[in-house]
């Protein structure tokens, strides 16, 4: 069995949520403008002793992130190989969340 991890995009939906993702979580947003729209992309990272998202040079407090910013969590899944069929073994690959059974 291998673990894989896979990246779910969550809205953030309040400064404290922004603050509590982990350094070098990366979230985007998008934009219209007047091509059609335009994706942002923040990392969160410690500039100059304070963790703070970045766009490039400079940055902005967690208070920045609330208004349409989706953070990309992580979430790990197993990835397992079974299947008998018609007295056959085939491989399938399954993957099963923490929180579900896998399907039989």
């Amino acid at each position: 069995m291998n673990t894989t991890t896979i990246y779910v995009p969550t809205s953030i939906t309040s400064a404290e949520q922004a603050a509590s993702y982990p350094q070098g979580t990366v979230a985007i947003r998008t934009l219209p403008d007047e091509l059609g729209a335009r994706t942002e992309t923040a990392v969160r990272e410690d500039l100059t002793g304070t963790i703070r998202w970045s766009l490039g040079p400079g940055g902005f407090p967690h208070e920045g992130m609330v208004n349409g910013w989706f953070a990309l969590v992580p979430v790990e899944v197993e990835v397992e190989q079974l299947r008998e069929t018609a007295g056959r073994h085939r491989a399938k690959t399954l993957y099963v969340s923490p929180w579900q059974e896998p399907a039989g």
